[in-house]
């Protein structure tokens, strides 16, 4: 089952526990993008989601790449335990990259908790690699302070109106991850993630 769309109200509770240490998260994010390069142009990993667009390759501002991995775990990973948070295996995680990069359609097995993670580490792999993340740089300076300012009382709706703000695919693609994370912490009861174990995963990956 496809996670439901939802507000952007929605969204904001995935930034609002996180923490943000810039100095961590941007070696996190230099650390991937070594990780990913490899000669000649990528097809969909470290391609931006504008691009990815414009070939066809997303639906509603949603990359195939991540519809197709995200709807495997709705079916198959909500109450794993540890969803997100134990990786998989690299070189099962690097094959299946590397089928999606040749055009071969993704193939994940209904069983087995090592799939589950290796799906799971796929879609963080996917968001790292984004040439600019699902949070523009142009954007961030001004998250990261209402979410200082959170804390002192800012208004919610000062978030929601910054996320309004942001590119059209970046928009789509956030708040349809955040559907999905949605139904990922509602069964937090099974596996263990709730909104602030989420929060502390997905955020260095939508931020640069």
């Amino acid at each position: 089952m496809p996670p439901p769309v939802v507000s952007l109200a929605d969204c904001a509770l995935f930034f609002c526990p996180w923490k943000p240490r810039r100095a961590r998260a941007a070696g996190a994010a230099a650390a991937g993008r070594r990780a990913g390069s490899r000669p000649g142009e990528p097809r969909l990993f470290g391609v931006s989601l504008q691009e990815l667009q414009q070939r066809g390759l997303a639906e509603n501002g949603v990359p195939t790449a991540v519809r197709g991995v995200v709807e495997y775990l709705a079916r198959h990973g909500l109450t794993q335990e540890g969803l997100f948070r134990v990786n998989g295996n690299m070189k099962v995680v690097e094959h299946l990259r590397m089928q999606m990069e040749n055009g071969v359609h993704l193939q994940l097995g209904a069983q087995g908790e090592e799939q589950v993670r290796a799906a799971a580490s796929l879609l963080k792999l996917f968001l790292r690699l984004l040439p600019e993340r699902v949070i523009p740089a142009s954007l961030q300076p001004r998250f990261l302070q209402l979410l200082q300012d959170r804390s002192n009382g800012v208004q919610e709706t000062s978030l929601r109106d910054l996320l309004k703000e942001l590119p059209d695919s970046h928009y789509s693609l956030l708040k349809y991850l955040c559907g999905f994370l949605t139904q990922v912490a509602a069964n937090h009861v099974y596996n263990r993630m709730d909104i602030h174990n989420l929060a502390t995963i997905f955020g260095p990956n939508f931020f640069q």
